[in-house]
């Protein structure tokens, strides 16, 4: 859902942070600021600062900066049109949002939700007493079924399509929420099987899985897909598990898997509903945490599956472990059997990617003969090969006592792992280092070039009378970071249209979270730096973004020499070259006179 810029201005406006916030810290007044715990990691001594003026907080600890906005998207894990929408009820603010008021989706919820609560009574009734037996020797209790509204479908062929019929539900859109079937006739999908409601994260009702209490095939069933339920982009109990998740997030296979170990108090757990983690699952996973412990069955369905989500769930930048359960057991087995705190010992030695890898390998090989070995250390190089120079040490360490070889084998073929795969790089860098023109070689990182532009941003943000300054000596063009140049492009926009930066106007054209904790992050002006020298250093920083300026003149004239000898254009090539000579002595004299 998308929401205009004068809304989220309004929202902002109307939501004062430090109200908010005080919700969740206890803050205290600390000159014009108020200073708190830091709700986003643990501290003993405050250091989360936030600035009613502003209207942002920021964390010396942590270094984490945002607004209202972003506050409360990581303190209810919502995505940011929830958050707008949560701020937006919290202050009475009425939101008109595109939609029909009662949209073909919203009937799908219903009938869901109506669906659920049939199978939640049929399970508490007379009816449903086999099913409840069958939860009772599982040792699900009562306070998990009504949390999770499971419920029992009896063995009757129409009873739920009477149930919706009596209800004034259709047919027809019986059969779009997958609930019955049509085969010389209508009735029920899911029969004498118990029945998990699927919500999202709102709470709604979007599908059902059914486990048989028969001889009925499949074991498990799921709602087919619909306009509201699609099993690879769902992770079931997610609306539960996302409020726990900061810290990680451990993802096992089955509906039962997930109810016993939220059970026993372990409540940051989803389940993939089955051995196949999709890409949509892991870029849902990453919304809501950075590391995810996969706890799937140890059989070998199971095995093949945390391998195939390891490079899933790495590929779309997460931390990912496994779990390691013993004797071929599933999570709800061994909590049964071991209880919590033998679990929380297997997360506490859960792999890393690598070693599970490793020990995988290990399994693979018999590394008691020269063949095994041989395959073993190749596959590994190529595994531990991506890794920093650090790691890469620890695990050749590792691999060199695993196959009773010297680390020095190992790293002598490392060494030509790398050069192997790197050697057509290699190659052209040769060429590009000994290119005459393209000699000219930067004495600032990036990295120093991307501050200077953050500071310049910080200080005009905060003291907009040097904003014409700023104008003066460089143009859109001289931000290379986009975020900063889209940043200095509406301050420049603002400024010149009112001759004011009104800052909750601003904060308002950034949706992104990483945006808005940036833009945040700048208006709280957290420079450690007195206020009379504020100045001389937005003069350092412009200094450091003019040298980048003419540096990149400098290369760009040599790129041009270069082509104007390859088409035999001695003349122009002349030219350009007595400019490169300037440029050069100009770029000496400007470095010497600031000091850089």
């Amino acid at each position: 859902m998308g929401y205009s810029r004068s809304l989220i201005q309004e929202v902002l406006e109307r939501n004062d942070i430090v109200d908010v916030i005080s919700e969740y810290v206890n803050l205290q007044k600390s000159g014009k600021e108020y200073k708190g715990l830091c709700p986003f990691h643990s501290e003993k001594t405050p250091s989360f600062m936030v600035n009613r003026e502003k209207q942002v907080y920021h964390c010396f600890g942590c270094g984490v900066s945002g607004n209202v906005i972003t506050f409360i998207m990581n303190m209810e894990n919502i995505d940011f049109s929830e958050a707008i929408k949560y701020l937006a009820e919290k202050c009475g603010l009425n939101i008109y949002e595109t939609k029909r008021a009662f949209s073909d989706n919203e009937k799908l919820y219903e009938i869901n939700k109506e669906s659920a609560l049939y199978f939640y009574k049929n399970l508490q009734s007379k009816n449903g007493m086999k099913a409840f037996e069958y939860l009772k020797n599982r040792k699900i209790n009562e306070l998990s079924i009504k949390a999770f509204g499971l419920g029992y479908a009896g063995p009757g062929w129409d009873n739920l399509l009477n149930y919706l019929k009596n209800k004034g539900f259709t047919i027809d859109l019986m059969i779009k929420a997958g609930l019955i079937l049509e085969k010389n006739g209508y009735f029920d999908r899911f029969r004498d099987r118990i029945i998990f409601p699927i919500f999202d994260i709102k709470n709604r009702v979007i599908g059902f899985g059914g486990r048989t209490l028969g001889d009925g095939i499949p074991k498990y069933l799921n709602s087919p897909q619909t306009p509201v339920f699609n099993k690879s982009k769902i992770l079931y109990g997610l609306n539960k598990a996302r409020r726990y998740s900061r810290e990680n997030m451990i993802i096992v296979e089955g509906y039962m898997d997930a109810i016993s170990l939220h059970q026993l108090g372990i409540r940051n757990v989803v389940a993939s509903m089955g051995t196949s983690l999709t890409i949509d699952q892991a870029k849902l996973l990453k919304k809501y945490t950075k590391e995810v412990i996969i706890a799937y069955d140890t059989d070998i369905a199971g095995q093949e599956a945390t391998l195939r989500g390891l490079e899933i769930l790495k590929k779309e930048g997460l931390e990912v472990k496994v779990i390691i359960l013993p004797n071929g057991k599933d999570p709800d087995e061994f909590v049964k059997s071991h209880g919590k705190e033998s679990f929380m010992e297997l997360i506490r030695n859960a792999l890393s990617y690598t070693d599970y890898r490793l020990m995988k390998l290990e399994e693979k090989y018999d590394l008691k003969v020269s063949e095994g070995k041989i395959k073993y250390l190749k596959e590994a190089i190529d595994i531990i090969s991506g890794l920093d120079a650090l790691e890469r040490e620890v695990y050749i360490k590792k691999i060199s006592e695993s196959l009773k070889i010297s680390e020095r084998t190992v790293r002598t073929e490392m060494i030509k792992f790398v050069k192997r795969e790197n050697k057509e790089f290699l190659k052209n860098m040769y060429i590009n280092g000994n290119n005459r023109y393209n000699n000219i070689q930067l004495n600032l990182s990036d990295s120093a070039y991307k501050k200077a532009e953050k500071n310049i941003l910080k200080i005009i943000l905060n003291n907009p009378k040097y904003i014409d300054k700023v104008a003066e000596k460089f143009t859109l063009d001289d931000f290379e970071d986009q975020i900063n140049k889209k940043i200095f492009n509406l301050i420049c926009h603002m400024w010149n249209k009112k001759r004011f930066l009104n800052l909750q106007e601003f904060s308002s054209y950034f949706k992104e979270p990483e945006q808005i904790s940036y833009i945040s992050e700048l208006i709280g002006g957290f420079i450690d730096i007195d206020e009379d020298k504020v100045e001389r250093f937005l003069d350092d920083c412009m200094n450091l973004l003019m040298n980048r300026k003419i540096e990149s003149r400098i290369k760009e004239i040599g790129e041009m020499i270069k082509k104007c000898f390859e088409e035999d254009r001695k003349e122009e090539a002349k030219q350009l070259q007595l400019e490169l000579e300037r440029l050069k002595k100009g770029i000496y004299n400007f470095r010497k006179e600031v000091d850089l």
